[in-house]
């Protein structure tokens, strides 16, 4: 168990002359953690919901180890660098990106798992009117409240907070001259099991904001999910 070897600092690589072997798939890993730092709501109570709504701090497997506010998967990863550069004497992780002209560099990229709130609010509404109905029976009065004030403001605003977020940090990255890669789900229809209801990639907004993503330099990219993409 991965939280196991972290938590009890048992050694997970083996390196000899001509081979790196890990105990750990960290491909895998990262494919199903549920302590991301932008996922999870840094708070000491365990009945937090993640910021997205989806689950509960609790249920999850990193809390439940004690790892939750540790970034498992970023240390995990230097520690595999650091020994793959002892192994090839190069530094991969202060490398010259750009060669001579500059010491460092950033690469931006954005998973848009959500476009608009308010495509199929119609939908969402009932499912969130639940959840605050289910924490106010828990006495969980905090995030009952919270579930019914994102019900009362996406009823009552006309704008879409998602969509203007997402031109704004656009907006930002084109001010100063930054360039990033924006992954999209490529659902036909904006809904899936896997990936429940989320944003059809062929919507006139949806199109709008790739043709100016386009138009401004940046790159686009599939975000890859359990759903069959165009």
């Amino acid at each position: 168990m991965v939280f196991d070897k972290i938590s009890q600092g048992t050694p997970w690589i083996k390196a000899d002359d001509s081979i790196i072997e890990a105990d750990i798939d960290l491909i895998s890993f990262a494919l199903w953690i549920l302590n991301r730092e932008e996922e999870t709501l840094q708070c000491d109570n365990s009945d937090c919901w993640d910021r997205e709504g989806r689950f509960l701090l609790c249920k999850s497997l990193a809390y439940r180890k004690g790892q939750w506010k540790r970034p498992v998967l970023d240390l995990l990863l230097v520690q595999l660098i650091k020994v793959m550069e002892e192994k090839i004497g190069f530094p991969l992780l202060r490398r010259k990106p750009w060669g001579e002209r500059g010491e460092m560099a950033v690469w931006a990229t954005h998973d848009v798992d959500r476009l608009m709130i308010k495509y199929g609010l119609l939908l969402k509404l009932p499912v969130w009117l639940f959840f605050a109905a289910k924490q106010l029976v828990q006495g969980n009065k905090e995030n009952g409240r919270y579930w019914l004030r994102k019900c009362f403001r996406n009823l009552k605003s006309r704008e879409d907070s998602i969509y203007e977020s997402i031109q704004k940090l656009a907006e930002l990255e084109k001010e100063h001259r930054l360039k990033s890669t924006y992954f999209f789900m490529g659902l036909r229809r904006g809904i899936s099991w896997g990936e429940r209801l989320r944003y059809p990639i062929s919507n006139p907004k949806a199109k709008n904001l790739l043709r100016h993503l386009v138009g401004d330099g940046n790159e686009i990219g599939l975000h890859p999910g359990r759903y069959k993409a165009i």
